[in-house]
This record gives C-alpha cells, sequence and structure tokens, in this order.
C-alpha cells in the first residue's frame, strides 16, 4: 500500500521518467524472480551472513548526504538499457 501512495505521488508530482517505465517493471520483475531463486539454492548460514554484512553498509548510505537534484536528465536508449538491470537486479 506504501508502494502505491509514492507512485501517485511522483505521478501527481510529475518525477516519472516514462521512458523507463517500459523496461523498469519487466526488469524489477525479472530481478526478483531470478534473486528469489538464487536465494533458494545458496545456503542459509550464507545468505544470514550476506545480509548482517550488508545492513550496516546500507544503513551508512542512508544517512550519507544527498546531492541536490535540481539538475533535469533525461536518459537516451543506451543508458535505460545499461543501467537499469544493475538497478534493479
Amino acid at each position: 500500500m506504501g508502494a502505491l501512495s509514492i507512485i501517485y505521488n511522483y505521478y501527481k508530482n510529475s518525477k516519472i521518467v516514462w521512458k523507463v517505465v517500459g523496461y523498469g517493471i519487466p526488469t524489477a520483475l525479472l530481478g526478483a524472480y531470478v534473486s528469489g531463486k538464487v536465494i533458494l539454492v545458496i545456503d542459509e548460514v550464507v545468505v544470514r551472513k550476506i545480509i548482517f554484512f550488508l545492513i550496516p553498509i546500507e544503513l551508512i548510505f542512508s544517512f550519507m548526504p544527498k546531492k541536490d537534484n535540481n539538475i533535469t536528465y533525461q536518459p537516451n536508449r543506451k543508458d535505460i538499457m545499461l543501467v537499469l538491470p544493475l538497478r534493479y537486479c
């Protein structure tokens, strides 16, 4: 439910880059499917260790100061094809 409200707010404020949506949704679904299959194959102890080490790193990055993002960027087709699979997997 929270994700729907976020999507609505982005839509309302015209911050959705529609060129990316067509690639982003299938890539996100594919990444979720593949990562779910990989998690089932990896040993549970290894998965716990990976999560244990990644959570503090992500916590540090979440508190780092953000850059001013007032620059509008229009990605081209090459950027979309190269960056999106890495971002959503």
